[in-house]
């Protein structure tokens, strides 16, 4: 259930009622790579940690985790996040065709708040082509 972290009474997710979502049988035969992001700062991390932690005081692994996972790690910050369900159709149907698409991220600062998220479409979509686990590269600023 995607709202149970937004207040009671909105029950939607950056304006979008999950019961539009129109949940697919769970066959989709894409999904994401573990090796990218749609970012070059953290793929280069991945290449790199040891450099990134030493120099540059990052830490990162890559988790799995479902989408309403995801968005719980989100909280309040997609309060005014906004969502294009257009987009989150396109990707569904891709990825129920084979495609595969960069992993998540979620970036956290040195006291565990996020700081920036990249592929909450992607985690949307993969809600509705019922790809259950999605791996996201989670980064922590350290001291």
């Amino acid at each position: 259930d995607l709202d149970y972290w937004l207040p009671k009474e909105s029950g939607v997710l950056g304006g979008v009622d999950e019961g539009v979502l129109g949940l697919s049988d769970g066959k989709a035969k894409g999904g994401f790579t573990e090796t990218t992001t749609d970012m070059p700062f953290y793929d280069n991390m991945m290449e790199k940690p040891e450099y990134f932690e030493k120099e540059k005081g990052y830490k990162s692994k890559v988790k799995h985790m479902s989408a309403d996972t995801y968005f719980a790690h989100l909280g309040q910050q997609m309060d005014n996040a906004s969502i294009d369900m257009d987009t989150v159709n396109k990707y569904a149907k891709k990825m129920q065709e084979g495609e595969e698409f960069p992993m998540l991220t979620l970036e956290y600062n040195t006291k565990g708040k996020i700081r920036t998220q990249e592929g909450r479409h992607r985690a949307l979509a993969a809600k509705k082509a019922g790809i259950n686990s999605i791996p996201v590269l989670e980064v922590r600023q350290i001291d």
